[in-house]
């Protein structure tokens, strides 16, 4: 320590090795808990901060040890940044419950095992696309302008039989919902215009369900 205040530190005397917790665990939680309330009655407490942040003005958080000015490294560093300091960890509590799964996390509990099960788990495998002779399909074919399949089409017909129903008596125009009873009514192959019109129309409406 440099600039002489450090012969007013309330650390002074004390074994080194209090302020240098380990890994995380629920002794090493309990000692920086200890090391911190020296800390809080220490009358130099902002110089020794003051001098870490200095000391460690080019390190990443990961460098950064031990307990300084009552922080420790990641908060030395969020708070160098200007970001908000990090949560604290908390000890695994005695409470009867498996810890350190995702299931314990989704109840409730923030001990450093919950939290690190939940930060640490696998994002979801991409899903597989739609098989084809279903109506996924053949939005997909549709969207990616492929040939749809005899199989895709048929799901197609499937879906949209209802609109089979009632046949305009003159042609409209393409790419309308008209247009495309006009095709099947007629059992003609429907253009990709009406076949995107009626699908943005489908689309539109299971969106305002949703809301």
């Amino acid at each position: 320590m440099a600039g002489g205040w450090d012969a007013q530190a309330a650390c002074r005397g004390l074994n080194p090795r209090l302020f240098e917790p380990g890994p995380v665990s629920n002794a090493s939680i309990a000692q920086a808990e200890r090391a911190r309330a020296v800390c809080a009655r220490c009358p130099v407490q902002r110089l020794c901060l003051d001098d870490a942040l200095a000391t460690e003005k080019r390190d990443a958080a990961a460098d950064r040890v031990g307990i300084r000015g009552g922080l420790d490294g990641r908060e030395r560093y969020a708070l160098q940044r200007g970001h908000r300091l990090p949560r604290r960890p908390l000890p695994i509590p005695d409470d009867g419950r498996d810890h350190g799964i995702r299931r314990t996390f989704r109840q409730g509990c923030r001990c450093f095992a919950c939290c690190a099960a939940e930060t640490s788990k696998e994002p979801r495998p991409p899903r597989e696309p739609a098989a084809c002779g279903t109506k996924a399909a053949y939005r997909r074919h549709v969207r990616n302008g492929h040939v749809i399949d005899e199989l895709c089409a048929e799901a197609k017909e499937r879906r949209f039989r209802p609109l089979l129903v009632s046949v305009p008596e003159v042609r409209p125009d393409c790419g309308t919902r008209s247009g495309y009873e006009w095709h099947t009514g007629h059992h003609e192959d429907p253009c990709t215009a009406c076949t995107t019109a009626v699908l943005a129309v489908d689309w539109y409406v299971r969106e305002r369900s949703a809301a």
